[in-house]
């Protein structure tokens, strides 16, 4: 937070964002640059944690998220598989989250996910990184279950296969 153009302390913000937060009745807030990184939310989540259900989202991944319902969803998600409330997902959680979906990590998964979803160097996942990662991770799998069904009907002898037959009744 700002007040006449100085950055208020990390500390400070936080008592007040909790005050606000007690005195609404509201367990979900969002606002614009704060916090300013994982590590701010899960002081903050942190702080009032113990006070109710509360739920800090970073405006910058809100936008990725289309509906606050996708977002619930992925959160309710994310502390179902953070099984040691550590706040963050390991390597061994995310994949026991992903079996749960009907996908199995494996080894090259895993390691390209470390690389392109910003894992912690011991291979942890913070909710911000986490949203990412199940959006296009998701929408991939999403898009394979349309190939396969696409694939299934083009193949019409059920051989798993395409032959020029099949392809040529295409056109």
């Amino acid at each position: 937070l700002m007040k006449n153009n100085v950055e208020v302390p990390d500390e400070i913000s936080l008592q007040l964002l909790k005050n606000a937060m007690k005195s609404s009745g509201t367990s979900k807030v969002i606002i614009e640059d704060f916090p300013t990184s994982p590590e701010q939310a899960a002081r903050f989540e942190k702080q009032v944690s113990g006070e109710g259900a509360t739920e800090l989202v970073m405006d910058t991944y809100t936008a990725a998220v289309e509906h606050t319902e996708e977002l619930i969803a992925l959160k309710a998600k994310f502390l179902e598989f953070d099984a040691d409330s550590s706040g963050t997902i390991d390597m061994k959680e995310l994949t026991e989250c992903f079996s749960s979906m009907g996908k199995v990590l494996l080894p090259d998964d895993m390691r390209r996910m470390k690389d392109q979803y910003g894992m912690t160097p011991s291979g942890e996942l913070h909710f911000p990184e986490f949203v990412k990662l199940c959006r296009n991770e998701l929408a991939m799998l999403a898009r394979m279950e349309e190939y396969r069904v696409n694939f299934k009907i083009v193949d019409r002898d059920g051989s798993g296969e395409i032959d020029m037959a099949e392809l040529q009744a295409l056109f």
